[in-house]
């Protein structure tokens, strides 16, 4: 027999072999972004299970991935609305005023929402273009004036009043009734009968 082994071994292709990556598992979903309304909830996964190593092929696919979530409503706070017209003056003499109003509707207050702040009603002065008629009023009567009989014997006696409490204008009615009253009287000033 011949001495030695009949075969002989020698390494060849000494480079290693091309390990393709694959994804591990998916992590928990995140918490959703918003607190209120709507937001995104992600998770996450890694090129590890295993690693691409010796020029193998990368994971296929995205790291990540998204999905919508809604919490509770947003407090929605209130808007106002544009201003309408003016109104038409409230008189039509002398000073009065025009208003205007709006809406807490641009948007309306919803789920806890604050109401709009300020006044829904503007104001202003107005004159009309003519001023307004001033009726005419009495004054108090005056004193009963003095008896216009000679002594002991029957007359009268005036009091009286002026139609200037206030005067009438720009087309306001006069006082009603007289400016004057005449009462009987008797002047019995040093009258003999008189006790």
């Amino acid at each position: 027999n011949c001495p030695g082994p009949g075969v002989k071994e020698e390494p060849c292709n000494e480079e290693p072999c091309k390990v393709d990556g694959h994804w591990g598992s998916w992590s928990q979903f995140t918490l959703c972004s918003a607190t209120c309304g709507s937001g995104t909830m992600v998770r996450t996964r890694t090129c590890d299970n295993p690693p691409a190593q010796f020029g193998g092929k990368q994971c296929n696919g995205p790291p990540y991935e998204e999905k919508r979530c809604k919490n509770k409503n947003c407090p929605l706070h209130g808007g106002w609305s544009m201003w309408g017209p003016w109104s038409e003056c409230s008189v039509t003499c002398d000073t009065g005023v025009v208003t205007r109003t709006r809406t807490c509707d641009s948007p309306r207050p919803l789920f806890g929402g604050r109401e709009c702040e300020g006044s829904a009603t503007d104001t202003r002065d107005c004159t009309a273009n003519k001023q307004c008629p001033v009726h005419g009023g009495w004054t108090s009567w005056t004193l009963q004036g003095r008896c216009n009989a000679p002594r002991c014997e029957t007359g009268t006696s005036i009091r009286s009043r002026s139609c200037t409490n206030p005067r009438p204008r720009n087309g306001g009615r006069p006082c009603v009734g007289r400016s004057y009253s005449r009462e009987t009287c008797v002047n019995d000033e040093n009258c003999p009968s008189k006790r």
